[in-house]
């Protein structure tokens, strides 16, 4: 039978909840009878011109019944999201001609193992709803937020105006959106990253589909906010929805999932309850996943890091139109940032994170307060008297990918950042633990792990004071975010950087950071000493955050 198409940290107390009394069954036999999702023997290869397949999926067994959740879990490469697209006839995109292949692709009830297009198009949206990582790709940029949710209803969904109108805001409450009424009416550019990914979520679960399949949801989510969502799905669990999770975020599998599928090499190589995967693991694959989790407190240096002063605000003020009104994005911040130090800014989706961290980067002109850099005005200081320093402050952003020219080797993009000549380029690709000869290979051929220190190697190129990091490693499964960590630690180390780490993640933060400025509503409400802070949080929304995390 064949269809080709073409086109936060683990605690033993998450693991409560009733996934021990999950049983795994066994995938060589008949599927359960209420199965939503029945998988057997898929087998998913690539091909790009004439070029020999690669084959990703080998024989993958897979099955979700109502009011359960499957999580999949596995290093990058994997094959979690080419099972995730897979799964809604969607392997082919992105110009590699895909092979699909199974003995039996079932979802409620309905045979797609032979699906047309024209099938799987009735059957995405209302069938099965998907949610993306990449919330800003997914989301048409010059619609307004209240439209792309509303597309599935009106795609699948017989109702009038009024009535979708309310079904839209319901979805936007459910995925934990506030003020619906306005959020319907905004473009996914006016949403932060994170509210984005709740609008992308909001569009998957408007249609109540009988299975969902998320493809790392939380991941651009701050702790409470993934906390939230980890709670909707748990009451769409409840309800009788099928979820199939893709994650690399074992915390979030502990606290949601029934059972979880292990791949390797894009094949299942474990399979069990929660409870006996993640307290027990049998297979080395899963034994290293969960080894490489952020746990503890930063590593104390081995020698006192001097009191200069490199990175400062006071004051600073950014507000935005919005419509009826406008937003304080940030109010009257303030922070200092010594050599050597690794200052971490933490807080809800929406509090200001990355607006301060374009604030700082004089990305963005602040509309009062001042930066200053090394002692000297920074910004709102003209370009002009700011060029010749912007060497010495430089980004590291969320999606380096998205950043760098496709049309450009890695050797190029190097040399354009500011290595002068080719051993200028090795000597950077060796200090971010790259072998030289990536020099040559282009961009979409790297892994995202290779990706995010070429685009620290590319940082480093104008030897800097300071690095701003926007959610670095966010997108990156635990052992290749595990590998970034530790790489960042030996560079503060051995070149003395400052560093601005803008992060969801409290346990990364925790591992990293010597300092924590906590954002609310656009405003820091504590700072201070990561160690101090975690023992004895002052503010609600510190509170909050910890105890959504459990870190």
């Amino acid at each position: 039978m064949s269809n080709r198409l073409d086109g936060g940290g683990l605690h033993s107390d998450g693991l409560d909840g009733g996934t021990s009394s999950s049983t795994a069954p066994a995938r060589s036999g008949p599927a359960r009878e209420d199965a939503v999702l029945v998988v057997r023997g898929l087998e998913v290869s690539f091909e790009a011109g004439h070029r020999t397949r690669t084959q990703v999926l080998h024989g993958v067994d897979l099955e979700v019944s109502p009011g359960e959740c499957v999580a999949v879990v596995g290093s990058s490469g994997a094959g979690k999201s080419v099972l995730a697209r897979s799964l809604l006839g969607l392997a082919g995109e992105g110009g590699a001609r895909a092979h699909v292949t199974a003995d039996r692709l079932e979802i409620a009830g309905r045979d797609l193992a032979r699906a047309s297009e024209r099938t799987w198009r009735r059957t995405r949206g209302r069938t099965v709803g998907l949610v993306l990582q990449d919330a800003l790709g997914s989301l048409d940029p010059l619609r307004t937020v209240g439209a792309e949710v509303g597309e599935p209803l009106r795609l699948h969904v017989r109702t009038g105006r009024s009535a979708r109108a309310d079904r839209v805001a319901a979805a936007l409450t459910d995925a934990g959106l506030d003020d619906p009424r306005l959020r319907v009416r905004q473009l996914p550019g006016e949403l932060s990253g994170g509210m984005r990914q709740r609008a992308l979520i909001a569009s998957a679960i408007v249609t109540a589909p009988p299975l969902l399949v998320l493809d790392e949801p939380t991941t651009a989510l701050d702790a409470t906010v993934a906390a939230g969502v980890l709670r909707l799905l748990g009451r769409l669990r409840e309800e009788g929805a099928a979820l199939l999770l893709i994650t690399h975020d074992l915390g979030a599998v502990a606290r949601v999932a029934d059972r979880v599928v292990v791949l390797e090499g894009g094949q299942v190589v474990e399979e069990g309850t929660t409870a006996q995967v993640l307290m027990t693991p049998s297979h080395e694959a899963t034994r290293s996943l969960i080894a490489a989790l952020p746990r503890g407190p930063k590593p104390q240096p081995v020698s006192a890091r001097p009191d200069q002063v490199v990175l400062s605000a006071r004051g600073l003020r950014r507000t935005y139109p919005v419509p009826g009104g406008k937003v304080d994005a940030v109010r009257d911040v303030g922070l200092e940032l010594r050599r050597g130090e690794s200052l971490g800014i933490v807080g809800e989706s929406g509090s200001g994170k990355s607006t301060l961290a374009r604030l700082l980067m004089a990305a963005e002109r602040p509309d009062g307060g001042e930066v200053r850099l090394e002692g000297q005005e920074w910004s709102p200081a003209p370009e002009s008297r700011r060029r010749d320093r912007r060497g010495r402050i430089r980004l590291v952003p969320q999606d380096p990918l998205g950043s760098m020219d496709p049309r450009r080797t890695v050797g190029r993009i190097l040399r354009d950042a500011g290595a002068i000549n080719d051993d200028a380029v090795s000597r950077l690709l060796v200090s971010v633990q790259l072998d030289p000869t990536v020099a040559a290979r282009m961009p979409r051929s790297l892994s995202g792990g290779q990706r995010q220190r070429v685009a620290i190697a590319r940082a480093l190129a104008t030897d800097p004071e300071v690095l701003v990091l926007d959610e670095p490693v966010s997108a990156l499964d635990v052992q290749v975010q595990a590998g970034i960590l530790d790489l960042l630690a030996v560079l503060q180390a051995e070149r003395s950087l400052a560093m601005v780490l803008v992060s969801h993640d409290l346990a990364v933060v925790r591992r990293t950071c010597d300092t924590v400025a906590v954002m609310s509503r656009g405003e820091i409400v504590e700072q201070g000493p990561v160690e101090a802070i975690w023992a004895s949080p002052e503010h609600e929304v510190t509170r909050a955050l910890l105890s959504a995390t459990g870190t």
